[in-house]
C-alpha cells in the first residue's frame, strides 16, 4: 500500500495529513502546478512515536524555559535512536516508486505539514524543519524523523506554552515532493503587505533555490505586477549575492553568486506575468489574499511548492480620491 499522491482528494482534509500537505492537494484538485510527490498522514507519526512517547512527556513535564534546549535536544535523541521500521519504510518506498518519476532515485524536499501550521488565524509558520535535497530511502527515513522531531524544538515548545496549547505536540503529516533544481525561485504575494494595495501581485525572486531569501540573507529581485492585466509594472533588481543550488550528494550548497549573475534578472516579462496571472487565480479560488513559494526549473516550468493565507495583518486599502483641481485619481 501506498501513501496518496497530492492529487488524491483525500490529501485535502487537514486534520489527516496537515495544513501543508491540504493545501498542497487543493493547488493539484484546482489545476495549479505542483511538483510530484505524496502526502504521509499524522497517524504514521502518531503510531510510531507511541513507543517514546513517556520518554517525549517526561522531558517536557514541568519543563520551564531553561530548560527548553537541554529538553528538546534528548527528545531529538529518542527521535534519531527510534528506527522507522520495515513497514513503514516500505511503504514509503513504494510510495516513491509509484508517485516520483525518478522512484527512489530522484531527490525529494521532505516538508512538515503540522495541523495548523500556517493558518492564518495562528500561524506556526517557520517553526518545523524541512529539508531538502534528500535522497534515497535512507535519507528520506533520516529527513522525516528529523521533521517530526522539529514539533519539539525549543522554539515550537514554547510557542505552544505561551499559546495555552497542550505541551505535547500537535500531529504533524509531511509532505514529500520531487525536488525542483530551480534556476529561480522566490515568493509571491497576492496583496502589497506593506502598502495595503490590493491591485497588485508582489513577487520575490533570486536565482536558484529560494533558501537565502526566506532565510532573509540576499536582497532579491522585486517585481512588482498588475493583478487584473498580468502586467508587469516595476522591476528592481537586488544584489542577490549568495546562490543556492542542490548538491551533488544530497542537501543544498550554498556559494557566492557569480558577479555577472547578480545583476541578472531572475525572471523574464512572460514569467513574472505568468507567476502574477497564477497567484490574482489562486486568490480568486481561495478567496483571501494568499503568500505563494515558487520555483521555475531548467524546463522553463512554473510549480508552486506552497501557498498559505497571509497571516500578517494589512494595513487598509489607500482610498482612491479625485483631485478636481489636476483631475486626477491619487491613494
Amino acid at each position: 500500500m501506498t501513501f496518496p499522491a497530492f492529487p488524491d482528494p483525500a490529501v485535502q482534509d487537514a486534520a489527516r495529513f496537515g495544513g501543508k500537505s491540504a493545501r498542497l492537494a487543493a493547488l493539484a484538485a484546482g489545476g495549479f502546478p505542483i511538483p510530484a510527490g505524496f502526502a504521509i498522514p499524522v497517524d504514521a507519526l502518531l503510531d510510531w512515536q507511541a513507543v517514546i512517547l513517556p520518554g517525549i512527556e517526561a522531558a517536557i513535564a514541568g519543563l520551564d524555559r531553561a530548560d527548553e534546549r537541554n529538553a528538546s535536544a534528548g527528545i531529538a535523541r529518542l527521535f534519531q535512536s527510534t528506527p522507522l521500521g520495515p513497514d513503514l519504510r516500505h511503504r514509503i518506498a513504494a510510495s516513491c516508486r509509484a508517485h516520483l518519476p525518478g522512484g527512489l532515485d530522484a531527490p525529494v524536499a521532505v516538508r512538515s505539514s503540522a495541523v495548523g501550521e500556517d493558518a492564518a488565524e495562528a500561524s506556526f509558520a517557520g517553526q518545523f524543519e524541512s529539508l531538502l535535497g534528500v535522497r534515497r530511502l535512507d535519507g528520506i527515513d533520516r529527513a522525516l524523523r528529523a521533521v517530526w522531531a522539529s514539533l519539539y524544538s525549543p522554539r515550537a515548545i514554547r510557542y505552544r506554552r505561551e499559546a495555552g496549547l497542550p505541551a505535547a505536540a500537535s500531529p504533524m503529516g509531511v509532505a514529500v515532493l520531487e525536488m525542483v533544481d530551480a534556476v529561480a525561485s522566490g515568493v509571491a504575494f497576492s496583496v502589497d503587505v506593506v502598502t495595503g494595495k490590493r491591485d497588485r501581485i508582489i513577487i520575490e525572486a533570486t536565482h536558484g533555490l529560494a533558501e537565502p531569501l526566506v532565510q532573509g540573507r540576499i536582497t532579491p529581485d522585486r517585481l512588482v505586477v498588475d493583478k487584473a492585466e498580468a502586467r508587469v509594472m516595476t522591476v528592481a533588481i537586488g544584489g542577490k549575492d549568495l546562490l543556492c543550488r542542490m548538491g551533488g550528494r544530497g542537501g543544498t550548497v550554498t556559494a557566492a553568486t557569480p558577479p555577472d549573475l547578480r545583476a541578472a534578472p531572475c525572471l523574464t516579462p512572460a514569467q513574472a506575468s505568468e507567476l502574477g496571472e497564477t497567484v490574482a487565480r489562486l486568490e480568486g479560488v481561495s478567496g483571501h489574499p494568499v503568500d505563494v513559494e515558487w520555483v521555475i526549473g531548467p524546463d522553463g516550468r512554473l510549480r508552486l511548492v506552497q501557498a498559505r493565507p497571509v497571516s500578517s495583518p494589512l494595513p487598509p486599502a489607500p482610498v482612491i480620491a479625485w483631485d478636481r483641481a489636476a483631475g486626477l485619481s491619487r491613494p
